[in-house]
C-alpha cells in the first residue's frame, strides 16, 4: 500500500506538455496568412494550392508554428482539390451520356430530317445525376470556404489548427 500510493502520485506529477513556446505577432500573422491564401483560388486557376504552397516554402523556416500551420493549410488545399477533381470526372460519364443520347437517337441516325425535331429531353436519371453531383461539387466549396476562415482566425490568434478531411501529403 504504501507503495502504491508514492507511484500513482509519481504518474500523475508528470507533464507531458510541451513547454510553452511564445509566438510573437509576426509568426501570426503569417500562420493567418498561409491560411487565408487558400482562397486565391476564387480569382486564380490553382490559385488555392499555389498560393499557400508558395507562402509556406517563403516562410517555413522562420519557425516552427508557421512551418506546422503551412503544411496543414497546403495538405488541405490539395485533398479538397483531389476531392474536386474526383466529383469533376464523375459528373463527366452523365454529360457524355446525355450527349451520345442525342447523338444515337433514331432522329439523327435515320436522315430523316423532316420528322426531325431541334427539341431534346433529358434523361431525369442523368439530369439529376448532374445536378447532385453539381450540389454536391458547390457544397464541397462552401465547406472550404468555412474551415480555411475558422482556420485562418484561429492562426491570428496563436492557436493550431486541425483540418478536417484534410489527407497529410506533406508531414
Amino acid at each position: 500500500m504504501y507503495c502504491i500510493i508514492p507511484s500513482f502520485v509519481y504518474i500523475f506529477a508528470i507533464d507531458n506538455t510541451k513547454p510553452n513556446t511564445v509566438i510573437t505577432k509576426n509568426e501570426k500573422n503569417n500562420a493567418m496568412l498561409i491560411h487565408f491564401s487558400g482562397l486565391l483560388s476564387f480569382l486564380v486557376p490553382l490559385g488555392g494550392i499555389l498560393g499557400p504552397l508558395v507562402f509556406w516554402s517563403v516562410k517555413k523556416d522562420s519557425s516552427d508554428y508557421v512551418n506546422q500551420e503551412g503544411k496543414a493549410a497546403v495538405n488541405f488545399n490539395l485533398s479538397f482539390a483531389l476531392y474536386s477533381f474526383i466529383i469533376g470526372l464523375s459528373i463527366v460519364p452523365i454529360i457524355l451520356s446525355n450527349i451520345f443520347g442525342l447523338i444515337t437517337s433514331n432522329q439523327l441516325l435515320n436522315n430523316d430530317y423532316d420528322s426531325y425535331s431541334y427539341s431534346y429531353h433529358f434523361d431525369d436519371f442523368n439530369l439529376f445525376g448532374i445536378f447532385g453531383l453539381t450540389a454536391i461539387a458547390f457544397l464541397l466549396q462552401v465547406i472550404r470556404v468555412v474551415f480555411i476562415i475558422n482556420s485562418g482566425i484561429k492562426a491570428g490568434q496563436g492557436e493550431t489548427c486541425h483540418y478536417p478531411l484534410s489527407i497529410k501529403f506533406i508531414k
